[in-house]
């Protein structure tokens, strides 16, 4: 498991309490009393109106509503409302009417306080079929025109011929899923009201169209009231659908109504109703989902859900919640790999290469392919969650997949890098993993092999003497390369702590010459790269090293072809020892009139690397100081495996 955890931070920066003791998860007053357990997905946002109320208050929205243009765009609606005939005018009055302002502080009630939606299990089967929909009409296409199955069909009419074989192929998986969304209500006399006005609407809408006679109802579901409406399969005019035609886009006989005969057995059902003090709208096949809800084993009680337990007396502003078998139907699997190598090999006998060729080639595709299951991890559940704080919005998120990637089993150094404050931060460990080099080398070599292979012979006389001349001038390059990488890079990098840093503590007048002057300095926005470092005398010598590989480079390129590249030179550094590293500076040439205080800048230290845009940046980062958030994120010492940041009133500012 890989826990990751975040941190927001749009109003103040007042001390966070301690977390709480675990708590029962049962005696939480959200909608997960109602999600059956084995739900695809599940997403809750609570505490909306209070959240409203929070940003409405704020100095950030202030500032907003200050803003010259937001003031004038006011001004310009409120003229316009003045005159009765405008639009302005008439959605003001509109908006008086008994029945719309009835609606809107429906709609205000309904996302003040939660609101949710969960899809149940037979997403996963749904979304498997439509990948591999995808995958059929990607590819069959051209293996069909390629093997010269095609015929003299069209494209579209290709399309549509590999659309039914792949859905005959796997008629069971063709359902509709379930989706049901909740929103909590305090009023539940004003959303009958509202929907006793549209069951009128939608009783004549049915009215009006004989199809649709019999399709609306108002059921009773558990007790509780809701307005039902069903389409089935058997609403569609299949007699206008030209059966001949798709009989002749048939795989296999029959295809085409076996196909139409389980469309005809769909339904799609839309429920409408209160239960508890959630209005609930469900479509799916059927209202058994509705009927359902709060019963048998729920999501509440799975064992991913249990680190919500010490967070129960928060305030919670968030949940969510995906499968582990919901994600293996979104995530690239073997399964995806498998069809690209069967695209393959219906693809090799067409091209008409020799045996020995055709052998090869199949053989370092399901080596590559191989290679690359190995990196796919195995798909495990994800859950998160996030709550108010007297400084904003904490959250913590917790993923149930093979960890291949991510080492949460040690603090995050380079939390103390990002200036103490920025505006936005992300820092993250990687696994070292120097193994995974060796593939992408291996994959390189072996790209370079049918490049030599089979692209070469085809160049022109010319070009081919030009190729093999600048071969010949780089052929040690790759090796030089290669040992940077191996001996140098690598090793220097073992930290594998990276970070992204986004602050704006710079302040420039105007970024080029030619711009107009505000009056003022204005904040620049600063990006910046932090790198965690394991030894900074080899990272020293990895760079010098790509630098001469590089120039080295361009020299063969202007040999081989001369007036390719311009002539130019990498300029030296300007070179700062401070307490903190040293920060090697590239001052912009004076003719591109960009302001001098913005100088690309890289900083070095024991065991931090900085990639900024000023100077000023670049010390700031190197330097080791303590967040001043006074969240979580503030305790150093404890194990991380990614942690995010973002001083949301801050940005706006």
């Amino acid at each position: 498991m890989t826990g990751v955890q975040t941190c927001a931070l749009p109003i103040s920066c007042s001390p966070v309490a301690s977390p709480a003791r675990a708590g029962d998860l049962a005696k939480l007053d959200t909608s997960l009393k109602l999600v059956p357990k084995t739900a695809a997905f599940y997403s809750a946002s609570m505490r909306l109106g209070e959240q409203v109320e929070i940003v409405a208050n704020s100095r950030a929205w202030a500032k907003i509503l200050e803003m010259p243009s937001v003031r004038d765009a006011w001004d310009l609606y409120e003229a316009q409302a003045a005159d009765p005939e405008s639009n302005a005018a008439k959605f003001e009055k509109a908006m008086e009417h008994p029945a719309v302002s009835d609606l809107v502080e429906l709609l205000k009630d309904m996302f003040a306080q939660e609101v949710f939606i969960f899809g149940d299990e037979q997403y996963a089967d749904f979304f498997a079929l439509v990948q591999k929909v995808s995958n059929t009409v990607q590819y069959g296409p051209m293996i069909l025109q390629l093997t010269g199955e095609a015929g003299d069909l069209d494209q579209d009419k290709l399309m549509a011929a590999l659309l039914l074989s792949a859905l005959a192929e796997d008629l069971d998986a063709l359902k509709i899923p379930t989706t049901v969304m909740g929103f909590k209500i305090t009023d539940k006399d004003r959303a009958k009201r509202n929907m006793t006005n549209l069951a009128g609407v939608i009783t004549v809408g049915c009215m009006a169209v004989p199809q649709l006679a019999g399709a609306f109802q108002q059921t009773e579901i558990n007790g509780d009231q809701f307005l039902v409406f069903s389409l089935n399969g058997e609403m569609v005019p299949w007699d206008e659908i030209p059966l001949d035609e798709l009989k002749e886009l048939e795989s296999e006989p029959g295809d085409a109504e076996k196909v139409i005969a389980a469309l005809k057995e769909l339904t799609l059902v839309t429920a409408i109703g209160i239960r508890d003090d959630y209005l609930l709208v469900s479509i799916g096949p059927s209202t058994d989902c509705v009927a359902a809800l709060g019963s048998g084993d729920l999501l509440i009680e799975r064992r991913e859900l249990k680190p919500l337990k010490k967070f129960t007396e928060k305030r919670l502003a968030g949940i969510g919640y995906i499968s582990r078998e919901f994600i293996a139907g979104l995530a690239t699997g073997d399964d995806d790999i498998d069809a690209l190598l069967e695209v393959l090999d219906e693809l090799l006998p067409a091209v008409e290469l020799p045996e020995a060729d055709e052998a090869e080639i199949r053989r370092d595709a399901h080596q590559v392919a191989e290679d690359f299951k190995g990196l796919i991890p195995e798909p495990g559940a994800v859950f998160s969650f996030s709550f108010l704080t007297d400084q904003g919005v904490e959250g913590f998120s917790y993923n149930w997949s093979e960890n291949l990637y991510w080492d949460g089993s040690k603090p995050l150094g380079l939390l103390k890098h990002v200036g103490g404050n920025p505006l936005m931060a992300l820092v993250w460990r990687e696994r070292y993993a120097p193994e995974t080099y060796d593939l992408v080398a291996g994959w390189c070599v072996m790209g370079y092999h049918y490049f030599e292979k089979y692209a070469i012979p085809q160049m022109s006389p010319h070009d081919r003497i030009e190729f093999q001349q600048f071969v010949e001038r780089v052929e040690d390059l790759p090796g030089r390369l290669d040992r940077a990488n191996r001996e140098m890079l690598i090793p220097a990098l073992k930290d594998s702590q990276g970070g992204l840093v986004l602050d704006a503590k710079l302040k420039i007048r105007k970024l080029l010459e030619d711009m107009p002057d505000p009056g003022k300095p204005m904040p620049m926005v600063e990006p910046a790269l932090v790198i965690g470092v394991s030894d900074a005398e080899l990272l020293r010598q990895g760079c010098k090293e790509y630098l001469a590989v590089f120039e080295e480079l361009l020299d063969a390129v202007r040999e081989v072809d001369p007036g390719s590249i311009p002539e130019f030179a990498i300029p030296e550094p300007k070179i700062q020892k401070t307490a903190a590293g040293t920060i090697y500076s590239f001052p912009p040439p004076k003719h591109c009139g960009v302001n001098k205080k913005i100088v690309p800048s890289l900083g070095l230290s024991d065991s931090v690397a900085v990639v900024a845009m000023s100077r000023g940046h670049a010390q700031r980062l190197l330097g080791a100081k303590t967040l001043t958030i006074g969240s979580v994120l503030a305790k150093a010492n404890r194990p991380r495996a990614a942690a995010f940041l973002l001083d949301f009133a801050g940005l706006i500012e």
